[in-house]
């Protein structure tokens, strides 16, 4: 007897009848036949190369058929091996350990698709957004051991995702480039397991790299806004930005390229030239943001004046946050021996001040406000009466803060995720909270005076701690964006009839872990195919098992692995009423030809019965059921009835040849 290789039963089985069969074996021939499919998706491979070589040269061939499916006859006196050849597939093969004349063999082979799914996402690095049309090229890398291959294409859709197919084992660099946009390239160096899925994020730098360079020039002692300074960077390079102007609050605003290191230089009417050194690496989200005092050309400003007991103290208040003037700020000198104060004053519009008090007494200049964190200058001298001097100082505003923006993105799929609560956290309590957008854009004002943690939270995903959010302030806005991974994971696949390859419909899969409890549960639908939600916060991560129960098939199971990404398992079932082939001849035992018209009776062991008839060339084929053992047996008239015990098979796939002799009556 014979058992046929089944690789994986996936796909519709050969369709050939008992008669189309028999009628095959012609002569000393056999027959070899099956389906050709993908062992991982279990779709038919139309257009594969059959070729069985003979031992001794020579070769039988065919071409696999739209559903897969290949037939083959041989001759039965030479050995060979059975060779299967298709575009982006790796070979597949198979060796009959057993020929004889009249045999039929049925061989489905499975064939390891040469491809890896590269899945990307590509967005604008400034906005988040996605870009459609955007150009995508996988180029394989070339040396001596590996052929050259033509590179892959593909285009971003709408929402900037593309699809490539890419050869496994093969290593090579993937570019994109998009009008407006600095292309960009990745080496690929892990080039994936058949139907593995990677899936990158991309995001493309606008072809203008700069980045923003702002700030404010005041005068250094005064502190006051220089209006109309001529501000630029020189490169250390060589170039530089060309000149702005200040406006009239002294600011200024320049795009110098990314990554070109220089010296900022200030000159204005009556102030000495100033120079201020920038050498940090830079990007198209570098933002700085700095208080520039340049000294004027007279020096630092004298006054005489004429007091008997008192001195003067002028200055100016910026808010810490903007670096503008801070009105309203009330500023007052609290004598050290606690003798008393001096009377209050308060910042005008530009932030200025003039403080009165007694010279020969040490204290502190207080700064307070209803809209200002009271501060205060300590440790400040007697001196003589009629001094003169200037006092600067930035103070904090009680609404003080800076702005705090991101994207979040599913972790597998790549895609914004929409209401997921963003917190700001401090000392274990929430401080500042917002929620993401249907984008998964989400914007908050900090406090500049905490110092805390972000927090990334949503049912049906992991919490996510992003990192401690340490520094801010108003003129730069901080940007955290998070992939955050869904709490659960996918149990998918495909049930199918192992004969019949049909999918098999209203199948129950269910998933436990090995240490828990909660039992997952789906139906495959009328595609055969399923879909098991599972708890990745569950007990008992990751290991697990997979059952597979119906009416009217075999029940199965799978250990699996639920790791961080999804799982594919698969299953090719037997009917309870499946059947399986036996074949053969019937000849008479003085001259050995062929008995036509014998009747073969197969009684099951729960004593149902099938019969068939040999044909003229005394050959039948007979299907009984799996896994029931029985008896054959072949009786014509004239001749002794002939037995034969069968065991119970397991397979679907098996041939069983049985010939049989008859001796004439007694």
């Amino acid at each position: 007897c014979l058992l046929s290789l089944l690789i994986f039963a996936s796909s519709s089985l050969f369709a050939q009848t008992p008669e189309k069969l028999l009628s095959s074996l012609t002569g000393e021939n056999w027959v070899l036949f099956g389906k050709i499919y993908d062992k991982d998706t279990y779709q038919p491979i139309a257009g594969a190369k059959v070729t069985f070589n003979y031992e001794d040269g020579g070769q039988a061939a065919t071409v696999s058929n739209a559903k897969g499916d290949y037939f083959l006859s041989l001759d039965s006196s030479k050995k060979g091996r059975l060779l299967v050849e298709a575009d982006t597939y790796d070979q597949g093969g198979y060796a009959p350990y057993q020929i004889k004349p009249r045999n039929i063999d049925r061989a489905h082979i499975s064939l390891a698709s040469k491809l890896y799914a590269y899945e990307g996402h590509v967005t604008d690095i400034l906005t988040g957004d996605s870009l459609p049309d955007a150009d995508v090229i996988f180029v394989y890398e070339e040396n001596d051991d590996t052929p050259a291959i033509d590179p892959v294409k593909a285009k971003t859709d709408a929402q900037g995702r593309f699809t490539l197919k890419c050869f496994i084992r093969r290593k090579g660099t993937i570019k994109i480039n998009k009008p407006g946009y600095k292309e960009i390239s990745d080496f690929c160096n892990n080039p994936g397991a058949p139907y593995q899925i990677y899936r990158p994020n991309y995001t493309l730098i606008p072809a203008n790299e700069v980045w923003t360079l702002r700030g404010r020039v005041v005068d250094e002692y005064t502190w006051l806004p220089l209006v109309g300074a001529d501000v630029k960077l020189v490169y250390d390079e060589g170039g530089e930005t060309g000149s702005v102007k200040t406006d009239s609050m002294g600011k200024f605003e320049l795009k110098p390229p990314v990554n070109k290191p220089g010296k900022l230089h200030v000159s204005a009417a009556n102030y000495k030239d100033y120079k201020f050194t920038y050498q940090e690496k830079t990007n198209v989200k570098f933002i700085k943001d700095d208080l520039h005092r340049i000294s004027p050309v007279a020096g630092r400003p004298t006054k005489k004046l004429s007091m008997e007991k008192h001195s003067l103290i002028e200055g100016t208040v910026l808010a810490e946050n903007t670096h503008l003037p801070a009105k309203g700020v009330e500023v007052y000198y609290a004598y050290k021996d606690k003798s008393g104060q001096s009377d209050k004053t308060c910042t005008d519009e530009q932030g200025r001040f003039a403080l009165k008090r007694l010279a020969d007494k040490d204290g502190t200049i207080f700064y307070e406000g209803e809209q200002w964190i009271k501060d205060a200058d300590y440790n400040i001298y007697a001196v003589k009466p009629g001094h003169y001097s200037i006092k600067t100082k930035m103070i904090k505003g009680v609404n003080d803060s800076f702005i705090l923006y991101g994207k979040v993105r599913d972790e597998i799929t790549r895609e914004p995720v929409t209401g997921v609560k963003a917190s700001f956290i401090v000392n274990k309590e929430t401080e500042v909270f917002a929620y993401t957008d249907v984008q998964g854009n989400y914007k908050m004002n900090i406090p500049v005076s905490k110092r805390g943690s972000l927090m990334f939270t949503k049912e049906g995903y992991k919490d996510f701690d992003a990192r401690r959010v340490t520094n801010g302030n108003g003129r730069c806005p901080v940007e955290i964006s998070a992939l955050i991974a869904p709490a659960c994971r996918y149990i998918t696949g495909k049930v199918v009839y192992s004969k019949t390859f049909e999918p098999v419909v209203g199948a129950k899969l269910t998933f436990k872990y090995k240490k828990a409890d909660t039992i997952y549960e789906a139906v495959t639908n009328s595609d055969g195919n399923y879909k098991i939600k599972v708890d990745t916060l569950a007990k008992g991560l990751p290991q697990g098992r997979i059952e597979l129960t119906g009416e009217g098939i075999e029940e199965r199971g799978n250990n699996i692995v639920v790791t961080t990404s999804d799982v594919i398992t698969n299953f090719a079932v037997d009917k309870s009423t499946d059947t399986y082939t036996i074949l053969g001849r019937v000849s008479r035992e003085t001259d050995k030809t062929p008995v036509a018209g014998a009747v073969v009776e197969y009684v099951h062991e729960d004593g149902s019965k099938i019969t068939t008839k040999t044909n003229a060339n005394g050959d039948y084929l007979i299907e009984p059921l799996l896994k029931q053992a029985g008896v054959l047996s072949v009786q014509a008239n004239g001749f002794d009835k002939a037995t034969d015990n069968v065991r119970s098979v397991s397979y679907a796939s098996r041939c069983d040849l049985r010939d049989f002799i008859l001796r004439n009556s007694k």
